[in-house]
């Protein structure tokens, strides 16, 4: 995990990863391009890779400084289990909905952390498509019409975060790297050190909370534990 670890600290750092998508058998091609690439991302949901396909191109990864992730055919954990068994280092779940997605990864990943990083992701991925309006985006691709970087669409948007707790941290810290201008509201006190680390542009109480969502582009609830609940409905005065 450790390549998965430098990876995942170079995006925090919002610096830029060079990939590609693994399509093919020969895990040659892919073990000769892991001189160049922070990862390298293998399709099994729109290819008839098998896992022991999956795991020689995995394999080709060792020694490397190149991250390996494997898009899974669908969000079972029956599916994902195995490709985590033979080594990648993280797996991308299709076609989700997310309250049975997070029940479903939530199961593989056991643990709150695991569970607040998978809703972070699931959040960013949602506001991304909302963004490009994912319909519209997916047709001008298929047409070959391609345009700027997925993402650079969010850098300089307000993003509002009701609550500061697991998932939101996971949230704002998965933010970072699309330059969003990031305000959270929480019950307890932000701290200067915790605000200065995810570069909040504001941190305040539930009083705050007409302000904030006034301001946003995009209000994130994530999975509303009761401290956070509590927050919704507060009139300020």
């Amino acid at each position: 995990m450790e390549n998965a670890n430098k990876f995942r600290e170079k995006i925090h750092r919002g610096e830029v990863s060079l990939g590609t998508t693994i399509t093919f058998v020969d895990s040659t091609v892919t073990e000769a391009l892991c001189s160049l690439l922070d990862f390298v991302w293998i399709d099994m949901e729109h290819n008839a890779l098998s896992l022991e396909t999956v795991q020689a191109h995995l394999m080709a990864t060792k020694g490397s400084n190149t991250t390996s992730l494997v898009r899974v055919p669908w969000n079972d954990p029956v599916l994902i289990k195995p490709v985590l068994d033979i080594g990648a280092d993280g797996v991308i779940v299709p076609l989700w909905h997310r309250a049975a997605a997070l029940k479903l990864v939530g199961s593989v990943y056991a643990g709150a952390e695991h569970l607040a990083t998978v809703a972070a992701l699931a959040d960013c991925a949602l506001m991304v498509m909302l963004t490009r309006k994912f319909s519209a985006t997916q047709t001008t691709f298929n047409a070959g019409e391609h345009y700027q970087p997925m993402g650079i669409e969010l850098a300089g948007l307000k993003l509002g975060i009701m609550g500061f707790g697991a998932s939101e941290l996971e949230l704002a810290r998965r933010a970072l790297p699309f330059r969003r201008k990031i305000s959270a509201i929480d019950n307890r006190d932000i701290g200067s050190e915790e605000a200065r680390n995810f570069d909040l542009q504001f941190a305040g109480k539930p009083a705050d909370i007409d302000s904030v969502i006034a301001e946003a582009e995009d209000v994130s609830l994530l999975s509303l534990p009761k401290r956070t609940t509590s927050l919704i409905g507060v009139v300020s005065t």
